[in-house]
């Protein structure tokens, strides 16, 4: 525990649980009644700001009106007299899913399928209520453990959820600021964070789901701009193929909370919490089928009788009998084929060698010789000569100067520069976002993946407009070519 006041208001404190960015958890007890609490505290440097205030005591007054056994339940809330705004919740005994994805890796189908249902009873209960959650990711779903060791999922921390019934007043989400944890996030939130609807919690839950059977997660850029791009443009991988064991109803109830449009999503949480209930029931235990045709016989305990046996043993033997039987016919053959060739090659040796134990006659007939048969000359074959390559095609192309975008595009290796010029032409509205008050010039290498995924290399800028430009030219992507190679483009931007 960091420094903390032993007692704040009505709570002595006993112990820290957590601290980030805009606060800290301690495990305390109520100074009359002794019950113990998780009391979340606000940093007293982010009380002075009214929007982070007001965002704390709201997500009080929203949990408190929601009354779910998968809701941590808030106890009470206030201000201090020396100014530090409190919350004080049930106190939890357990692990947070993060924890446990970290210890343990992928977790059973069964296991996977009753915590998605407990976090969409509690999604069903909030959305009802109009609340959103917005930052729905394994931290935020704590794993609790009841006197009998029973596990519970609660979900936690609503503190940048959205309320449908604020006033448009009291909407605390600032323009251009993005809220939630971006791996988790919904594709629109990127565009708008207050315009999100109920539908943004179950992609959120998706991925969460993804993950938890999977043991990875379905996007997995390595900037924050691929990984924008990447949702935004592209699905994520199968997750029957990522893991195969995985049911694929199952699959395909977690595939759909992963789509990229809202519409195309479950139309809410109770949707999607009866999809999961449709294939819960035959998910049992860990390892168990479902959705394919083939089923594993269970074993027996007894044998089968011997005539059964038999007849499957002769067709696993069968095929090696016959297999045998034509190598060694086949060496046969070859064999006596090979005792003739050369018969024939030595035959005037042969005839020399019987006629001199044969006996001479006194009138011998002369032998004349055997014309030694011309062979056939060999037929040439022709073989193909291989395709050359294509050759590298370096020619830059500068692309149409529209709203002092200026860009120049080359490309290296087999992709063709006419592609990747059509990107940059693709890329000029946003591009032309970028501008700013300075001018702007600089040079940008990328490789291209197989499909014509961009990854950024030779990075030499920073700042908002490199950040920029960047994000510009990815989010275009991919380039329409099914050649690995290089791109490169020579970016100016007027000032405004």
């Amino acid at each position: 525990m960091a420094g903390p006041v032993p007692t704040i208001d009505r709570y002595t404190v006993e112990a820290e649980l957590g601290s980030g960015g805009f606060g800290a958890v301690y495990r305390a007890r109520h100074v009359v009644l002794g019950r113990a609490v998780a009391l979340k505290v606000l940093h007293p440097q982010r009380a002075t700001d009214t929007d982070v205030l007001q965002r704390f005591l709201r997500e009080a007054r929203a949990v408190a009106q929601l009354g779910s056994p998968h809701i941590v339940q808030v106890l009470d809330a206030d201000m201090s007299a020396d100014g530090r705004a409190f919350i004080a919740m049930e106190l939890l005994e357990g692990e947070d899913l993060a924890h446990r994805l970290q210890r343990g890796g992928r977790i059973p189908t069964h296991e996977v399928l009753r915590l998605g249902r407990e976090v969409l009873a509690a999604l069903t209960v909030a959305h009802a209520q109009g609340v959103i959650h917005r930052d729905l990711k394994p931290g935020n779903v704590f794993l609790a453990r009841g006197p009998g060791g029973e596990i519970s999922a609660k979900v936690l921390d609503f503190g940048i959820s959205k309320v449908r019934t604020e006033a448009p007043g009291d909407e605390l989400t600032r323009t251009g600021t993005m809220l939630g944890t971006p791996h988790y996030m919904a594709p629109e939130q990127f565009r708008s964070s207050k315009d999100v609807d109920a539908r943004a919690d179950l992609y959120s839950l998706g991925v969460l789901l993804y993950e938890a059977l999977a043991g990875k997660l379905p996007f997995e850029g390595t900037t924050l701009h691929q990984l924008i791009a990447a949702k935004l443009t592209d699905a994520p991988p199968p997750l029957a193929q990522i893991a195969p064991a995985v049911p694929h109803a199952v699959a395909e109830v977690v595939m759909r909370a992963l789509e990229t449009e809202p519409d195309r999503r479950h139309a809410s949480a109770a949707a999607m919490d009866a999809a999961l209930a449709s294939v819960e029931g035959r998910v049992s235990a860990p390892g168990v089928s479902l959705g394919r045709s083939s089923a594993r016989p269970a074993p027996m305990s007894t044998p089968p009788p011997s005539t059964t046996v038999a007849p499957s043993r002769t067709r696993r033997v069968l095929p090696w009998i016959v297999g045998i039987g034509a190598v060694l016919v086949m060496s046969a053959f070859l064999v006596l084929g090979v005792t003739l060739i050369g018969l024939y090659v030595a035959r005037d040796d042969l005839r020399a060698l019987l006629g001199g134990t044969t006996p001479v006659t006194s009138s011998p007939t002369p032998v004349l010789p055997t014309p030694v048969p011309v062979m056939p000359a060999s037929i040439p074959i022709p073989i193909p000569a291989p395709a050359p390559a294509p050759a590298p095609d370096p020619t830059p192309i500068p692309s149409t100067d529209v709203a002092g975008v200026h860009v120049t595009s080359h490309a290296l290796g087999l992709v063709s520069v006419a592609s990747v010029s059509e990107l940059a032409d693709r890329a000029r509205p946003a591009l032309a976002a970028c501008r700013g008050p300075s001018a702007y010039h600089e040079e940008l290498q990328f490789t291209l993946a197989p499909g014509g995924r961009l990854t950024l290399g030779g990075l030499r800028g920073s700042g908002s407009a490199h950040d920029c430009v960047v994000a510009a030219l990815e989010s275009a992507g991919p380039v329409r070519s099914s050649m690995t190679g290089i791109a490169r483009y020579d970016v100016s931007l007027d000032a405004r």
